[in-house]
């Protein structure tokens, strides 16, 4: 097994190269709407912005990040993106969704789905696209996020997706969402909603896996196999959901991979990093005890999987912490498949995890080629002592604010009751 180590990258593609009215723009334009009127948009014209990337997807004006969704269909290449188009900022993502016919000429279409119902009105976050080949239709899922519920001080995040409202339109321009979303609300086992996000396709690697008759339980080809990223007993991991149909129903299966399975020394430390007296961490951790940025266990999310060659896999999460130099960092594992699944209620203490990684991940041949699952011990998470020390001097900070509030709250009853004498 190997674990490398990336960073999050946006969609590298041929030149964007948009087929519009001419543009008649000369020179730099004061604001986008005066450019937009003159007949251009950002990518037909180097006049105004001669430095933005020739071989990269970039939107005329806004924010924009993870790719997804890609697939072919009819000769025709589609790609979606997180895109916000209100503001530089991330905001409320919306999906962008470009096509192409050759990786060179890339034709804007509308916006494939935008925050606009109960369910997904703070953002249509990050997904992919299955295309069954039994129908041919596309279906795009995805984690549709929104505040309906915010005890826990986190987006309420579930499974939605959307299908062509035209499967005759060569572009699919428009894509509807049926009334049956959400179509996953029911997080694994120790989970919660407010960390559960980011579905892979439900034909593809995971599937591959899953159907394998290497496999001792071999799941149907006929249905469709999910990783989701998790926080189960506030561990980070990728969920695995099945089910016979896209539509449903959809039931857990078990953990793709999890936090134990590279860490098992954090068992029985996680817990939420940030305190409300923390000047480092303001708040409570979003989603209820479990940190998402936490110094000991941190959501995964952004799981996705390949097959490289038959029988090897490549599996890739992406995890964030304010306890160490690079906030967020992608991490990848190669390994055969398939593989035990890990453990959904952790061991009870760091001896017992590693105890039960060696259980499962035992083959009785030392040459045979690794699985998922085996521990990587280099994987460089902040040390326990290094994080009490972050967490000392939070603390110190918390108790001199503590104490500096105390003494002017002093001072000002000491000044009033001069002024009364």
């Amino acid at each position: 097994m190997r674990l490398l180590q990336g960073r999050r990258t946006l969609l590298a593609a041929a030149r964007p190269h948009v087929t519009t009215q001419p543009c008649t723009f000369a020179g730099p334009a004061a604001d986008l709407g005066s450019f937009r009127r003159a007949g251009c948009d950002n990518f037909t014209s180097d006049r105004w912005q001669p430095l933005r990337p020739a071989y990269h997807l970039t939107v005329p004006y806004g924010w924009m990040n993870d790719p997804h969704g890609m697939f072919e269909l009819n000769g025709t290449t589609h790609v979606f993106m997180q895109y916000n188009p209100k503001a530089i900022k991330w905001g409320a993502p919306f999906w962008a969704h470009v096509v192409s016919t050759d990786l060179a000429h890339w034709t804007w279409l509308p916006p494939a789905l935008l925050p606009d119902t109960k369910y997904d009105f703070n953002g249509v976050w990050s997904g992919a696209a299955t295309v069954p080949e039994e129908t041919g239709i596309p279906t795009l899922t995805y984690t549709a996020a929104s505040t309906e519920v915010p005890e826990q001080g986190n987006f309420y995040q579930r499974q939605a997706m959307a299908v062509p409202a035209d499967m005759s339109d060569p572009l699919l321009k428009s894509w509807k969402k049926p009334d049956t979303n959400p179509f996953l609300t029911q997080v694994a086992p120790g989970g919660t909603n407010f960390q559960f996000r980011d579905p892979t396709e439900g034909r593809h690697a995971v599937w591959l896996a899953l159907t394998s008759p290497r496999n001792p339980e071999p799941l149907p080809k006929s249905h469709f196999a999910l990783a989701i990223g998790t926080q189960q007993n506030c561990l980070g991991g990728a969920g695995i959901f099945t089910a016979p149909t896209m539509a449903g129903p959809w039931s857990y299966a078990g953990n793709l991979f999890n936090q134990l399975d590279v860490e098992p020394e954090v068992d029985g430390q996680c817990r939420a990093s940030r305190t409300v007296g923390n000047s480092s961490w303001p708040g409570p951790a979003y989603g209820g005890p479990c940190d998402q940025f936490g110094a000991y266990c941190r959501m995964w999310e952004v799981v996705d999987m390949a097959e490289l060659a038959p029988g090897l896999f490549m599996l890739k999460w992406d995890d964030q912490s304010h306890f160490r130099g690079l906030f967020s960092l992608e991490w990848y594992v190669l390994g055969n498949g398939p593989w035990d699944f890990s453990a959904v209620s952790p061991p009870t203490s760091p001896a017992a995890a590693a105890a039960e990684r060696v259980k499962r991940t035992s083959s009785g041949n030392p040459s045979a080629p690794p699985v998922f699952g085996q521990q990587y011990s280099g994987y460089p998470n902040t040390s326990t002592a290094t994080v009490a020390a972050a967490e000392a001097v939070g603390a110190a900070a918390a108790a001199s604010g503590t104490a500096a509030a105390a003494n002017a709250a002093g001072q000002q009853q000491q000044q009033q009751q001069q002024g009364i004498c």
